[in-house]
């Protein structure tokens, strides 16, 4: 049932049964808020599959990290690499933990508050990542070339191109902090900034925040 069905059932109840917050009213705000559970539900899936995906990588660069311990120019990549990975684990982890220790039953507002506390840690999470993709181009390229096709791209392309690739790595990177500081603060009011959040967020995490909103209006117009 969409939420608009059940503001137009809200509008046809007795004024007096909305007054005493009968049945009626606790299985309206109940169903609204039965939406909001589900869509976090499908997010909680999709942070399980991060997890597994996290667990596969940590996994192959961990073997290959055991296999060339001898050998410091694919040891530091595969080091890199598979921190990375235990990144990739820890954070959709703590996020799913995060979630499962929702209380639904607690007033909305408190509900709000607490999706945009987690709305606000999973974009930077997720912005950060973005950031150091460029960073993590050239350990992976290094590794996947060498593990699966045994080419070894230090011999290949030669310690410059190495040097090259890391260094606008931390270009990018340094370029992102850069930007947080100076133009950080006026994030909140740029539409291109909100269109971003949404999409680091999930869009389940959104549309779970807009039924919030909707019930929060749908309690102040009783």
């Amino acid at each position: 049932m969409e939420f608009e069905e059940i503001k137009s059932i809200w509008s046809q109840i007795d004024p007096h049964a909305k007054e005493k917050g009968g049945f009626e009213a606790r299985l309206l705000r109940g169903l609204g808020m039965d939406r909001v559970r589900s869509r976090l539900a499908g997010l909680q899936v999709g942070l399980a599959f991060e997890i597994l995906a996290g667990v596969g990588a940590a996994l192959m660069t961990g073997s290959y990290l055991a296999a060339h311990l001898g050998d410091l120019r694919f040891l530091i990549p595969a080091v890199v690499l598979h921190f990375a990975a235990m990144t990739l684990i820890i954070v959709p982890v703590r996020q799913l933990v995060t979630l499962r220790m929702i209380d639904y039953s607690q007033p909305v507002v408190a509900l709000q508050k607490r999706l945009a506390a987690f709305r606000l840690s999973r974009v930077r999470e997720a912005g950060w990542l973005l950031v150091l993709g460029p960073f993590l181009w050239t350990p992976l390229a290094i590794v996947a070339a060498h593990g699966l096709f045994g080419i070894d791209l230090y011999e290949g392309f030669g310690i410059p191109w190495v040097v090259a690739n890391l260094a606008f790595g931390l270009f990018v990177l340094l370029a992102a902090i850069w930007a947080s500081r100076r133009y950080g603060h006026r994030a909140g009011t740029s539409r291109v900034w909100r269109s971003v959040s949404d999409g680091l967020a999930g869009r389940s995490l959104v549309v779970a925040q807009g039924f919030l909103a909707d019930v929060t209006a749908f309690e102040s117009d009783d």
